[in-house]
């Protein structure tokens, strides 16, 4: 995600929301109430999330008392909150050095070189089917994805083989999953009969095991191998988000595009960075040219931030050339005339330079001259070198739209271009230009455009620069406002594309992210225009968002639709008009028949009615795909957040995933149901059992929602109001992206979240006022509630009007939040990042904030919630070695309220005179004492994040790292790695169930995995 008013999506984004809805999280969430930022939107049709919820929405900001602070989903928004989680020193001391990032990898080898405990082994719990609730018929075109079956992770890239045949012949495509590494299908073109029972669509394989980092972005296939099996793949991704865009290690080569990886070459080069873009020269498989750019580390259950993070000591980035087959790399551009490596990266990175503050993103070699080479920089335009990419060659061929330069400008325009040859001889350039900064929907000079030039390789450097056509009429804002996160040039005539596929030089594809506000009710003029395509070099375009299945008669209100998040695209290499789509929705691939939509500009539920609108939508409907087809059935993609199980089914379990929603299993590792949609929150059933139907769901940023009916998308019924709605003085508290939310296992229908106060419900989550669950759903369901004046005074308002009946407790004015100075002088600011009840007492709950305090409080059971008393304890006299770091779990022992673990994120080197990542808390008021359960270097637990803690009640220790797993043996002071199975994947949750003695990790990029323990 970037910046999204209102707007709910699957959707860096990386990123993430607005208002009262958030979107993606590929960005970062961190402050989600800012009152300096004005609130934005449309009107309620105009939005897609459900129609009861936008009138809702709509209805709060009329009455509104001024205007409601947004947390927008843009890259310079969300540079905090992962950031933050493991660099926060709680003195504001900056980042630490690039070392910390080093030791942690050293610190994780050691653990792989010592004996794993125990004899079991993680296996893949799923999704490999993720399937969307087709029965929710309130989820039409005006929403999104509608009717797409089955979902993936966020995929960044991908290549497929020239060799490429019709199904059943063999046609290989490779994948690059953003932390879910990269895998391999070789029936990419097969179609499943849906009348069979058996599956026969793509069968995918999951390659890069042996990978230290599953963090992939980029893909080449060497053109020079005959059989077309040599493949590169870079790690790491740059894509300026902060819910997985990890840094990587390196470069990897496979001579067979399977196995036998060579790597990671480069790791002093690339390593801490990431590698976005690789291109191998044509006649010449010794060079290699790879574009690296700034990326961040970690994530944790309450995820984002941190986008495009700082880190002091890592490499330079731009463009890197090895002539000896990646053995060896020299930087040669950074987006400037000369090298700025006289200057520190970090001055590089705070635009203290020449050169682009953020890196290069995409590279490519000239379709006729293999020493001409072209690249694109963050805030820097595109360059060329017609010298084989020598430093010193290169000159800028395209500046930034937007005024860009040392010190001033966005740092996050993004260029992404193609090339192909032209009949002349010479070399067009499609360029598409977007700075994430645009919040409108005319067509204005600062808004995201197509550009072409039909002589970018002969022409003098300034000819170029000042003779770009500008292809806006179609293509405006194609990526606002997240052009950093997607963006995409792809023209099949490029002989690295697809030279046989048919496709002339006119031919281009160009993707970005859904324009939400074109595809509603009344006022729209699109299918959202995602992704676009021209046969005309770039003078109209249509759009290939949807589809319109021919026959069917559920076609105009649920077609088949794409992911609203694009990365990148590839076609059939025989045949231009079938094209495969990566998004963070995973794989979608169209059928290569293309049909006339433009009917259904007039037609429910788009019923466009502006004149000019209506025009302009008979245009780019007037060819759209016939069909979209998911083909991520066998893909293990998702990136969860948060894990839960059902105390009565401990087979059911549910989780919450970056941009793709909720979702949940009964006994099944293979298909899950997405329960609802957006960003995945938090997802918690009774924790005590009573009501075994009832279950917590959640998007971005706090807004939660609650379930009564198992595996059914459309019971998610607000539970919201007095955390997020405008007139609460809550709504301008900071919030995690993920809220941390609990269901309390003592007193059944107790609910627990926390923003900068801490929260408790006693109904569920509920306001009394409803009686039954049915009542709630009629009022309160974001699909058909009628969110009515439930204190009949003719006018919205709060509390009298909650769906909710969430409580602040302690002081409920703004001096009574957790992260104030009322609470001392040392640690302020952020937000609740845990809460955790004891459950072998009816009082005790634990309370952290993201800059390193911890509270207790005894008496949160007060029926008086002003009564509720913190006492903060990381500040006690003997306890002055609590680390003021992220802290991520709490760990309460299940026979003493007073006794818990604690993890941290974050790094040692950050604050060596309080160094540790797990601890064990003894709670005594003025007393409390935290044990370093760290250990020492040679068997210790490392400088390595930790995500969370689990104790089992044998007393061993389980605790979720950025890179895995690892466990300590009661009354031990070794850790060790625990057993095999597991890739290196950042573990962003962990849960144990006992009735199966079994642990579920939720890992960031393949979903989630079982461990039975023993």
């Amino acid at each position: 995600m970037q910046n999204r008013a209102r707007q709910l999506r699957l959707g860096v984004c990386a990123v993430l929301f607005s208002s009262v809805i958030a979107c993606a999280a590929h960005r970062a969430a961190v402050a989600t109430a800012r009152p300096s930022e004005p609130a934005t939107g449309v009107d309620a049709d105009g939005r897609p999330v459900p129609r009861a919820l936008a009138d809702k929405l709509a209805r709060s900001r009329t009455f509104s008392p001024g205007s409601f602070g947004e947390s927008l989903d843009s890259p310079g928004s969300f540079a905090d909150q992962d950031w933050l989680e493991h660099s926060i020193d709680g003195g504001d001391n900056g980042p630490p050095p690039f070392t910390a990032f080093a030791t942690a990898r050293n610190d994780w080898f050691g653990l792989l070189g010592r004996p794993s405990f125990g004899t079991g082994k993680w296996v893949p719990l799923g999704p490999t089917n993720g399937q969307n609730d087709l029965t929710n018929l309130f989820r039409d075109r005006t929403v999104y994805t509608t009717g797409t079956e089955n979902f993936g992770g966020r995929t960044a890239h991908a290549v497929i083989s020239p060799d490429c045949q019709p199904s059943p012949g063999t046609c290989t495509l490779w994948i690059a999953a953003t932390n879910g590494g990269v895998w391999r299908t070789d029936n990419a073109l097969a179609v499943d009969d849906p009348a069979t029972p058996e599956y026969e669509g793509p069968v995918w394989e999951f390659v890069s095991a042996t990978f230290e980092n599953q963090s992939t972005a980029s893909l080449a296939l060497d053109p020079n191998d005959p059989n077309h099996q040599t493949i590169w793949a870079g790690t790491g991704e740059p894509n300026a988000c902060g819910s997985g865009c990890e840094v990587g290690v390196g470069v990897y080569q496979s001579k067979d595009g399977r196995k036998g990886w060579r790597g990671p070459l480069g790791s002093a080069e690339f390593f801490g960075r990431g590698v976005g873009s690789i291109a191998v020269k044509h006649g010449d498989s010794k060079t290699i040219f790879a574009a690296s750019a700034r990326a961040t580390r970690g994530i944790s259950n309450t995820c984002c931030g941190g986008t495009d993070a700082l880190i002091p000591g890592a490499p330079h980035f731009g463009v890197w050339r090895s002539q000896d087959e990646g053995k060896t790399w020299l930087l040669v551009n950074q987006g400037a005339t000369a090298l700025c490596t006289a200057s520190t990266p970090d001055a590089v990175s705070l635009n203290q330079t020449a050169c682009s503050p953020r890196g290069a993103r995409r590279v490519k070699v000239d379709p006729v001259d293999p020493n001409t080479v072209y690249a694109s920089f963050f805030a820097r335009g595109i360059w060329r070198s017609r010298s084989n990419g020598d430093p010193g060659s290169w000159e800028q061929i395209m500046a930034p739209k937007q005024p860009a330069g040392q010190g001033v400008g966005p740092t996050t325009e993004r260029d992404e271009f193609d090339v192909v040859a032209l009949p002349s001889g010479e070399t067009r350039m499609y360029a598409g230009v977007g700075g994430g900064n645009y919040g409108g929907t005319s067509i204005t000079p600062n808004a995201a455009h197509l550009r072409r030039n039909d002589a970018v390789r002969d022409t003098p450097a300034a000819t170029v620069q000042s003779t770009w056509t500008d292809l806006h009429q179609f293509t405006f804002a194609y990526c606002e406002g997240q052009c950093s996160y997607d963006n995409y040039v792809y023209a099949p005539a490029n002989p690295d594309n697809a030279p046989n596929s048919g496709a002339t030089y006119d031919t281009v594809y160009l993707s970005g992210s859904n324009q939400y506000n074109e595809n509603n009710t009344g006022s729209g003029r699109s299918n959202g225009r995602a992704v676009l395509l021209s046969t005309d070099g770039g003078a109209t375009f249509t759009d290939m968002t949807e589809d319109h299945r021919t026959g069917d008669p559920r076609a105009s209100v649920y077609p088949g639709a794409l992911h609203p998040d694009h990365h990148a695209i590839v076609v059939n290499p025989l045949n231009w008009q079938q094209f495969f789509d990566f998004s963070d929705g995973g794989v979608n691939r169209s059928n290569g028949v293309f049909v006339n939509d433009s009917a259904d500009c007039l037609t429910p539920p788009h019923s466009f009615v502006i004149p000019s609108r209506v025009a302009f939508c008979q245009v780019v409907l007037s060819r759209v795909p016939e069909r979209l087809t998911a083909i991520n059935r066998g893909l293990r993609t998702l990136a969860p957040y948060t894990l839960d199980y059902d105390r009565t089914n401990p087979g059911r379990i549910s989780f919450g995933a970056q941009d793709n929603g909720s979702w949940e299993t009964i006994n099944d590792v293979d298909n899950w149901l997405q329960v609802n949609i957006a960003d995945g929150g938090p997802n918690r059933f009774d924790a005590t059992g009573t009501d075994q139907q009832f279950a917590v769901t959640a998007f971005q940023s706090g807004q939660l929602m609650a379930r009564y009916n198992p595996m059914q998308q459309v019971d998610a019924n607000w539970i919201a109001d007095n955390l997020t709605d405008p007139h609460s003085p809550y709504a301008f508290e900071q919030s995690a992206f993920a809220v941390p939310a609990v269901s309390d296992a003592v007193h059944a229908g107790w609910l627990w979240t926390g923003r900068e106060h801490a929260f408790r419900s006693l109904n569920y989550g509920r306001n009394p006022i409803f009686t039954t669950k049915d009542e709630h759903r009629a009022n309160c369901n974001i699909w058909y509630g009628v969110f009515g004046d439930l204190n009949h005074n003719n006018m919205y308002d709060l509390p009298g009007d909650a769906c909710d009946d969430w409580t602040a407790l302690g002081d409920p004015s703004p001096a009574g939040r957790l992260t104030g100075p009322a609470f001392g002088a040392d640690k302020q600011g952020t937000f609740v990042s845990v809460t955790q009840r004891a459950i072998s007492d009816s009082g005790t709950l634990w309370v952290a904030t993201g800059a390193g305090r911890v509270f207790v409080s005894k008496n949160a059971d007060n029926p008086s919630p002003a009564a509720v008393v913190f006492d903060r304890i990381d500040n006690d006299p003997t306890a002055l070695n609590s680390p003021p770091r992220y802290p991520t779990s709490i760990y309460v022992d299940r026979t003493n309220p007073n006794h818990a673990w604690i993890t941290y994120s974050g790094y040692n080197a950050k604050t060596p005179n309080t160094p540790g990542h797990v601890f064990e808390i003894f709670y005594a008021p003025n007393a409390s004492v935290f044990v370093n359960l760290d250990g020492q270097k040679n068997n210790g637990f490392g400088d390595i994040p930790a995500n969370r803690v689990i104790v089992t009640p044998r007393g061993t220790s389980y605790v979720a790292t950025d890179y895995g797993v690892v466990v300590k043996e009661p009354n031990s002071t070794v850790w060790k790695m625990s057993p095999a199975g597991l890739p290196n994947i950042d573990v962003a949750d962990l849960i144990y169930v006992p009735e199966l003695d079994s642990l579920y990790a939720a890992s960031h990029g393949q979903g989630i995995w079982q461990l039975k323990v023993q």
